[in-house]
């Protein structure tokens, strides 16, 4: 065999190897790591009526409500409560709800991968089927049987009868022009 530069063709196919097998470990824990003592899914302990928007990357949970809750009756929506508009900032994005119409979130343009530490391997499992990086919209309604959706432009689901679509839109921008955006709509269904 040919020496090139002090090594064989054999040692450098070898340290291919070794380098191939050392970065497929790696990946491998970080996709496996140990499960949470409470998993930022299924640990949690509330229910969400209206579909809502999970961040991979920090577990946190954003409630996409067009109705607000009913001052009198606990766990119970008022439908009739509309005409007010309210802006939180959740799950780091910021969530717009015009009461009785729709709520709606700017996705970021960033996508950060999800954290595979906070969640337990039934979780890890149900979110990879719909997405890995950055947001997904979750069923929550029922803790039980909760589902996930991709946030890939042109979805559609209909959650606990809610209508939640993902769409790309184009928007001025600031000092003049226009920017494209990635938004989450959630909508009553009838």
């Amino acid at each position: 065999m040919k020496a090139h530069r002090g090594y064989t063709l054999r040692s450098l196919a070898l340290i291919a190897v070794a380098a191939t097998v050392l970065l497929a470990a790696r990946e491998y824990r970080r996709t496996h790591p140990p499960e949470p003592e409470h998993c930022a899914l299924c640990g949690r302990e509330y229910t969400c009526h209206a579909p809502a928007l999970l961040n991979l990357a920090t577990g946190e949970v954003a409630e996409l409500e067009i109705y607000a809750f009913d001052p009198m009756l606990p766990d119970e929506i008022d439908k009739t409560r509309t005409g007010f508009m309210r802006l939180s900032r959740l799950a780091g994005v910021q969530v717009c709800m015009e009461a009785g119409r729709s709520a709606s979130v700017v996705l970021p343009d960033r996508a950060e991968p999800m954290d595979y530490s906070l969640y337990c391997r039934s979780c890890r499992a149900l979110l990879s089927e719909a997405g890995t990086r950055g947001y997904v919209i979750l069923d929550r309604h029922a803790p039980d049987a909760l589902a996930a959706y991709p946030t890939k432009i042109g979805a559609v689901c209909y959650i606990n009868g809610y209508r939640a679509v993902v769409e790309k839109k184009t928007i001025p921008a600031y000092p003049g022009g226009e920017a494209e955006i990635v938004e989450v709509v959630v909508t009553a269904v009838e």
